[in-house]
């Protein structure tokens, strides 16, 4: 059975957790650069934090698979054409979906710290 597809909704507890997050849940989509990508991670980290312990990881893992948007969404696809291929490995949680949206959003070269003091950077001047 494939699991992406087989995620049941139906229970009290996730519907709050779903309704919780329903409004505030961001979305992954318009500006595929490592640093909108960090963003969108960390705002996840924060809605998912308290949930950890009360809600399974899988359906932890389809609310952010729900957020992918353009990009993303082709790219998760695509991502499970390949699982069903069998030439790729499934996903089972938030942590092994983060850890692969790192790999392929965020390039190795990548240094947090110099793109945030660039972004400073452009932003002081705009106020200017």
């Amino acid at each position: 059975m494939y699991a992406y597809r087989s995620l049941h909704l139906g229970s009290h507890r996730k519907n709050e957790m779903h309704h919780t997050c329903d409004s505030t849940f961001p979305f992954f989509s318009k500006n595929i650069i490592a640093l909108s990508y960090i963003t969108w991670e960390r705002e996840i980290e924060e809605l998912l934090h308290p949930f950890h312990v009360r809600y399974s990881k899988y359906y932890e893992l389809a609310l952010c698979i729900s957020s992918f948007v353009g990009y993303p969404r082709k790219w998760w696809d695509y991502r499970k054409f390949r699982v069903e291929e069998g030439r790729k490995t499934m996903i089972q949680d938030w942590y092994e979906l983060r850890a692969c949206g790192r790999r392929t959003f965020i390039p190795p070269s990548f240094n947090l710290n110099h793109e945030i003091e660039k972004k400073k950077i452009e932003l002081t001047r705009k106020n200017e």
